[in-house]
């Protein structure tokens, strides 16, 4: 779908396990020179995005970079197959380097479901970018990096200068569906960061859909109330755990306290909610 002359906006659909569906989007920015992706999309989707970008400009153009917001498996999944076929350059942050690079570990270390049938393997990074950095892909193409950790260790978003757009993959998330995190704290923190981000014309998020000024305002607000909720609440759990309880009590409990009882069996969000509640007790314990 095309956004304006620049971006053009790409559904990809795929499945975490036979009862959660879920979709990424990834950005394609055209360029006199090529095509550069905000992305990659899950493992096979290489194929869609050729095809996509060959109907919408001349065939003989090429993708010349692809820029990940951050290392899960819905973001990095085709970066291998895209690299080696383009021989193109791939941008991604030092703090989830070890992720792209090492896709076993990411497993080791986060093992969702289907993982390896949403990621090809391991791609490496060809330049390390970090807050503040200015990327300037082609002349009249350049984005600035912002540090949007909370979703993931140090996820990124970019701002597309020339058309005032905001590229924030997964770090503003939509009050109506699953929240996922690493950090609920530093999420909070990202979302105030993001809602004053100087001028931005368009929000571009991952998994929801492009919000003008306006909405993406609101989003931002709900979803910040949203995360203090969470935050809270995960707090209150980690002060009141008792030896006693299982973890899955724990998470049922929390899920009724949170009105979230519709994701009780989201192994994402049951993720997202051990790893706050395990951070937070290691630091009481410090």
């Amino acid at each position: 779908m095309k956004i304006c002359d620049t971006v053009h906006q790409l559904k990809v659909e795929f499945d975490v396990t036979p009862q959660v569906k879920r979709y990424v989007y990834v950005y394609i920015i055209v360029g006199k020179q090529g095509y550069y992706l905000i992305d990659s999309g899950v493992k096979g989707c290489q194929k869609k995005i050729g095809e996509y970008i060959h109907k919408i400009g001349n065939p003989r153009q090429t993708i010349n970079a692809v820029i990940l917001t951050h290392s899960h498996p819905d973001h990095i999944g085709a970066a291998k197959s895209i690299k080696k076929e383009y021989a193109c350059c791939v941008y991604g942050c030092q703090g989830e380097r070890d992720w792209i690079e090492d896709t076993e570990l990411q497993y080791k270390e986060r093992p969702i479901p289907n993982f390896h049938e949403l990621v090809e393997g391991p791609v490496m990074l060809d330049r390390i970018i970090k807050d503040k950095d200015s990327i300037c892909l082609e002349p009249g193409i350049d984005l600035e990096v912002i540090n949007s950790s909370g979703h993931s260790r140090e996820s990124l978003s970019f701002y597309y200068r020339q058309e005032q757009m905001l590229f924030t993959g997964d770090a503003i998330p939509s009050a109506d569906d699953v929240p996922i995190y690493e950090n609920s704290e530093s999420s909070i923190h990202t979302l105030k960061r993001l809602g004053s981000q100087g001028e931005v014309r368009l929000y571009c998020p991952a998994w929801d859909k492009v919000y003008d000024k306006e909405q993406g305002l609101h989003t931002i607000d709900l979803a910040i109330s949203q995360m203090e909720r969470i935050c809270n609440i995960t707090r209150q759990y980690a002060d009141s755990w008792r030896p006693e309880m299982t973890w899955d009590e724990v998470f049922c409990l929390l899920c009724r306290d949170l009105e979230m009882q519709q994701w009780e069996k989201h192994p994402l969000f049951k993720w997202s909610v051990f790893k706050d509640i395990y951070r937070l007790k290691e630091a009481q314990e410090k």
